[in-house]
């Protein structure tokens, strides 16, 4: 198989796990009552918020470092910029689901959300290491 289909069928993947766990976190949601589920909603809105100001900076600072010609300089240290970026957004959603994940166990909400968390957490993290896996791959 080639490189650039292993990229698109990494995207692919990606894509389709990024759907299947939000159907599942949906459902999900039909496990807690009224009261749970205002608290869960009130609890993570300042997180929400945050968390795409820091999505938006790593896309300014993409954008930023392109605008500049600031990849030459990480190319001339031997750091190709796309490994940099797509770096970063691991990195933004292994801690974006560490936390929620840890505020959710605080709130001791029932067993059968924190499955549908789980499996849509694994889906997440699926998705975004089979576009780096073919990201390497293609480049």
């Amino acid at each position: 198989m080639n490189a650039e289909i292993i990229f698109y069928v990494g995207i692919a993947i990606a894509l389709a796990a990024t759907l299947w766990g939000r159907v599942i976190r949906e459902r999900g949601l039909k496990a807690l009552n009224a009261e749970e589920l205002h608290d869960l909603m009130s609890s993570f809105a300042k997180t929400r918020t945050v968390s795409v100001f820091v999505l938006a900076g790593i896309i300014a600072i993409y954008l930023i470092f392109g605008a500049t010609n600031s990849f030459e300089k990480l190319w001339a240290m031997g750091v190709n910029p796309m490994y940099v970026y797509f770096g970063m957004l691991i990195i933004y959603v292994f801690v974006t689901q560490g936390m929620g994940i840890s505020r959710m166990r605080k709130m001791t909400l029932p067993v059968a959300y924190m499955t549908s968390v789980y499996q849509a957490a694994a889906l997440q993290v699926i998705g975004i290491l089979s576009i780096a896996v073919g990201l390497v791959m293609y480049l």
